[in-house]
């Protein structure tokens, strides 16, 4: 049920057509069997906990960065 979800939201990311997908990677292929899942997606660059250096808002707090929309 939980893969059935994470695509229907993956599919809907990419029908908006948003610049660079939003951030999300593009789906290439999916494919479902009675006991298995398989989401193909393309590389979607830089993780999130890089980009906005997480591990140094973990280690002091006053450099903590919020998310926006």
């Amino acid at each position: 049920m939980g893969f059935k979800k994470e695509l229907k939201i993956l599919k809907k990311i990419k029908s908006l057509q948003l610049e660079d997908n939003g951030g999300f990677p593009v789906i290439i292929s999916a494919k479902l069997s009675n006991t298995i899942g398989e989401i193909l997606m393309s590389y979607a660059g830089q993780d999130i906990f890089t980009k906005y250096n997480i591990q140094k808002s973990l280690e002091d707090r006053r450099a903590h960065k919020g998310l926006t929309l």
